[in-house]
Formats: C-alpha cells, structure tokens, sequence
C-alpha cells in the first residue's frame, strides 16, 4: 500500500504551484499525479466527493484535501519544520491575512490577464493549449488552441477587455501592497519565511517566471511590454522566494543522502564535505573541533572506535534556515571496553549540517539531542556553539 502524500495538480497554476513550492520547502517525499485542465473538475469532483472541483488536491494520512490554503494548513499539522506559520499570534494572524489577500485579491485576476492576452497571440495561446492538452488533442493544435480560449473565457472572464482591465488594476494594486508590507524587510511577517511570502510569491509566478518553477511558452507581446515595469518591482521578491524554496530542499536532499548511507553503516564516503569541513563533537565524553577533510575523518573514527556496533537512525530532520539542517538521531551499540548500551546513556542525539554551494562546510555532532534543540532553536543563537 503506497503510504507516500500524492498531489493531484495541473502542471501550469500558479495556485498549484503554491502547494508544490510547501511541500518542496518542507522536504515532503510525495508522489505527483498530472490532471488535464478543463477535465481536471470532473476528477476533482470525483477524488473528493464533491467537496471540491479544483486542484490542487492532497491526498494525506488518508484524507483528500482540497484547496492550496487547506493543504498548506494540513502540512504544518503533519510536517511542522520548517514552519510556515510564525508561532508568535500577532504574526500568524497577520501572515494567515496576508495569505488570504493574495489568494483572493491577486491568484484570479493575474490569471483572468495572462488569459485574456493570450486572445490576442492565438500562436502563443497554441503552444501553451499545446503543452497542457492530453495526447489525442495535441494533433489538433488550432482547435486545441480555441477550445483552451474559448475555456478560459468562460471559466476565469478571460474574454472581456474590461474585466481584463480591471484585472490588471487588482495585479497593480497587489503589487502595491506587497511593496507597502515589505518595507526594507526581507520578509512579509517577521524575521523568516512565512506562508504569506510563499503565497505571494507563488502567485506572482506568471508575472515574473522565475528559473525555478515550470516552464511556460513565450508570454504575449502585450503582456510582456505591460510586464516590464511590475516585473522589476516583483522579480527580487519572488525569485529569492523560488531559491528559498528550491535550495532548502536541494539541501534536504543531501542531508538525507548522507544520513541514509550511515543508517547502512556506510561511513566512508566523503564527497559532500567541503575541503575545509568544520567537524565538531560538541558535548559527551570526547568533545572536540577539527578542520579539514583528513581531519574529520580522524575525529569521527575517534567517535565511532569506542562503541561495538555503532549505528545511527534518524528520528526527526528540521531544517533551521536556508542553510543548516538539524537531524535528531537515535544512537545503537555497546561500548568496547564497559559493555555498556548507548540507550542507556542517552536517549537522542542530534546532527547539525551547514550546507553552502552543495557542500556540507560544518558538521556538528551533538551527544545530548536536547540541548541542541535548545541552542539551535532560540532566536538568540545564529550558530550552535564549539566544544
């Protein structure tokens, strides 16, 4: 039985997008399940019995949510780091707002423009009909091509230059608002990436097109002239947002590559360290700091020699901030000389990795997992401490 999260999306939504850059951003290992626009309704319909008719929809822990802002608030419950909703309530409150003001004033009119100026390059209109058509259609690109136009301007408005201009005010004044909350701030809601940036971000995504999300065929003439200006204002924002996304979870990825060879006992391997690799034990018996590739290799030998068996599994992975990723792990073996169980000395240990360009460049190993929650969580510490 597949226990795994499954994503039913379209491949081109921004909303959709929402839901794949969370759970990207929270490391989720999930399987995607591509539906077709304009049928993509009867299925959605279909998956939740008609509790919804649009994607994306999640399919977790043996329930069908629909909705980005539904999903999203489904991940924080099942997968709280790192968390997209602040823990303070002023801010949450705030972010949870923000959130609800992109989704409802910015998701359906960059949509409605996008589509309505496609109306006026039928060849750009073809290719994206083109990229989103199921297989029989795509021999029939002129008709694909009317059937998504005539589609789009039923469903989302499309059809109507003065909707389309009152679109376009709603873009502008969104853009206003995201600039107004900014300030000089990096993020939205307080010191971190929150739901609110992500929101914005994702759904900006037509307009700016950042490298890390899907791509799309060339955008029409008009809507790219009238882009130029809000593309400059937007792009900063929304492409640090895709690279927040996209490096946490290339980082996550290698955290979890390593830790899956030593689960295997695979401790020989080395080529994710950075040359001038910073290994530290920071706490137990034989605490320490090395610098360098061969001495790293000395002071985990040093680690691993005393104890009969040794292993590691890991329990929990967090990921701090755009860079560190914290693992708490369960320790097994017995000591060589005393005999001794390490469960009966401690109950969890922790791995921090700092990861910079695809590298680990410091590794800290921590015996009490605890304390380093306690360090590595307080907002008064950037960094955990030497030995």
């Amino acid at each position: 039985m597949n226990t795994r999260p499954i994503l039913w999306h379209i491949e081109i939504s921004h909303y959709n997008e929402k839901a794949r850059w969370a759970l990207d951003l929270k490391g989720v290992e999930h399987e995607r399940r591509a539906l077709v626009p304009g049928y993509h309704m009867a299925v959605a319909l279909a998956l939740t019995r008609g509790r919804c008719y649009t994607s994306p929809i999640l399919e977790l822990d043996g329930r069908r949510i629909g909705d980005s802002t539904a999903i999203i608030r489904a991940l924080e419950e099942r997968y709280p780091q790192p968390p997209l909703y602040p823990a303070e309530p002023v801010e949450r409150r705030r972010a949870l707002e923000l959130e609800d003001f992109f989704d409802e004033q910015l998701g359906p009119y960059i949509r409605r423009l996008v589509f309505h100026e496609l109306r006026s390059d039928r060849a750009g209109a073809a290719r994206l009909a083109a990229q989103v058509s199921p297989p029989p259609m795509k021999r029939f690109p002129r008709m694909s091509a009317e059937y998504f136009l005539t589609g789009t301007a039923l469903r989302y408005g499309a059809g109507s230059a003065k909707a389309a201009e009152r679109a376009r005010r709603r873009v502008l004044r969104a853009l206003d608002r995201l600039e107004a909350e900014l300030g000089e701030n990096d993020y939205l809601v307080g010191e971190r990436f929150t739901v609110a940036d992500l929101t914005a971000a994702s759904l900006f995504y037509p307009l700016v097109l950042p490298a890390e999300g899907p791509a799309l065929p060339e955008l029409p003439a008009l809507f790219l002239r009238w882009g130029t200006t809000s593309q400059r204002r937007a792009s900063p924002r929304v492409e640090a947002a895709a690279i927040i996304v996209s490096v946490a979870s290339a980082n996550l990825d290698l955290v979890l590559s390593i830790v899956a060879a030593w689960e295997r006992g695979d401790y020989g391997s080395a080529d994710w360290a950075h040359p001038e690799i910073e290994f530290v034990i920071a706490d137990g018996p034989s605490p320490g700091s090395w610098v360098g590739l061969a001495a790293m290799a000395e002071g985990f030998r040093g680690f691993v020699n005393v104890w009969e068996d040794f292993r590691t599994r890991a329990d929990e992975y967090r990921e701090l901030d755009d860079e560190q990723v914290l693992v708490l792990v369960e320790d097994g073996g017995r000591g060589k000389t005393s005999g001794i169980d390490v469960a009966r000395i401690h109950t969890r240990g922790a791995v921090l990795f700092r990861v910079e360009r695809g590298k680990v460049t410091r590794l800290v190993r921590y015996w009490d997992g605890e304390r380093a929650v306690a360090e590595l969580e307080s907002p008064a510490e950037a960094r955990p401490p030497g030995p």
